[in-house]
């Protein structure tokens, strides 16, 4: 019986870790917030914390915090005139739309835009 040799182990192990994204998703980028006019976030993802920006009609509208627990996302826009807007939800496995509720009861989608 044959053995595998070292490197196409950990070639393997590579792939397996990046097609079956293990780490959960990644919510770096542009997100659009559906049905609210020109809405958006700007977030980078370093491990499980999330910062980022939030736009509305082109306008800065607050700085986000928030972290990621495998596809479970808490998130917080913290702006000055309209002060702390929490959401909790979940991320899609893909990484390409988020389910959240707004601390107001609200359920708003998001999807990546670049």
């Amino acid at each position: 019986m044959k053995t595998l040799s070292k490197p196409f182990i950990v070639i393997l192990f590579t792939i397996f870790f990046i097609g079956c994204n293990l780490f959960g998703p990644d919510v770096t980028g542009i997100w659009v917030i559906s049905g609210a006019g020109n809405a958006q976030m700007r977030l980078q993802q370093s491990n499980n914390q999330v910062v980022g920006l939030a736009y509305y009609e082109g306008q800065f509208q607050g700085q986000v915090y928030g972290q990621l627990s495998g596809t479970n996302i808490v998130l917080q826009v913290r702006g000055a005139y309209t002060g702390i807007v929490s959401y909790t939800g979940i991320v899609s496995s893909d990484s390409s739309s988020m389910q959240l509720k707004r601390n107001d009861g609200q359920i708003i989608t998001m999807f990546r835009a670049g």
